[in-house]
């Protein structure tokens, strides 16, 4: 762990090679899903994994907000920490936007963005409000969404990757990992966070200057009102890359695929 301003977070860091990938975990994964990655990815490059605050083991302090910018801030002290000096940034979900935001932040050490299942914005705040208890508003809705969800994380974690997993192989090893997580006294605050982000005006987002890919599994039935390609409106220098087997996790349901499509972006 590492202690930020704000935030105990949890990271995972392997590898030695100059280029380092960042990734940041989308509840209900966690680090542990991303093991395979490691495996495939460290011979070619340092990489980092981070649990956001108030996701798996990484524990805000009280009074924190939860905002893009304050995700942000908590990502940014985890690099500098670290003396990340060229990375890629591989954020997935409406963790994407945090890459956009620290693409334009810290163009010195970002020289590559890789966005993973995010629509624009606009998309997103539709997708966000779709999902919610089939558009009841339930989690985004003060109190009662931190004690549903606190009450029954476990099964919305099995029903969310029930939803949105596009290999249905994965479903109960996935399953089984988050679980554990969430039994072990994992954090998964999807309401403070739904309500943070989308409860309120969104930031301006700069048109991501680094070459960049947007990365989406086809087989997201979460997602499946959304434009594929819609999150290129932030990378003018971005290309759209489908993943025709995965659903919403691309990197984590097809780790090889994903693993050959960084080294290539990478160099």
């Amino acid at each position: 762990t590492l202690q930020t301003s704000h935030v105990t977070m949890r990271v995972r860091d392997v590898g030695s090679a100059a280029r380092t990938l960042v990734f940041a975990c989308d509840m209900p994964m966690m680090i542990e899903h991303h093991a395979e990655l490691f495996s495939l990815l460290r011979a070619d490059f340092r990489v980092l994994c981070v649990e956001l605050p108030g996701l798996g083991f990484s524990r805000p302090a009280p009074g924190f907000d939860f905002s893009l910018i304050s995700q942000a801030a908590a990502v940014r002290e985890v690099l500098e920490q670290l003396s990340v000096r060229d990375c890629v940034l591989a954020f997935s979900c409406v963790g994407a936007y945090l890459a956009v935001l620290l693409a334009h932040e810290l163009p010195h050490i970002v020289k590559g963005v890789v966005l993973m299942q995010a629509g624009v914005w606009e998309a997103q705040l539709r997708w966000a409000r779709r999902i919610d208890f089939g558009g009841r508003g339930v989690v985004a809705t003060p109190y009662l969404g931190q004690v549903t969800v606190s009450c029954f994380s476990r099964s919305i974690a099995k029903s969310w990757i029930r939803s949105a997993l596009g290999r249905k192989e994965l479903r109960a090893e996935l399953s089984q990992t988050s679980d554990s997580g969430l039994v072990a006294g994992a954090n998964w605050a999807l309401a403070s966070l739904t309500q943070s982000y989308f409860g309120r005006s969104a930031p301006a987002f700069h048109p991501v200057q680094q070459d960049s890919l947007l990365v989406w599994g086809a087989r997201d039935r979460t997602h499946r009102k959304t434009d594929p390609s819609s999150a290129l409106a932030y990378l003018p220098r971005g290309r759209l890359v489908r993943f025709e087997r995965a659903g919403h996790f691309p990197e984590i349901e097809e780790p090889e695929e994903f693993a050959r499509l960084m080294r290539s972006f990478a160099t």
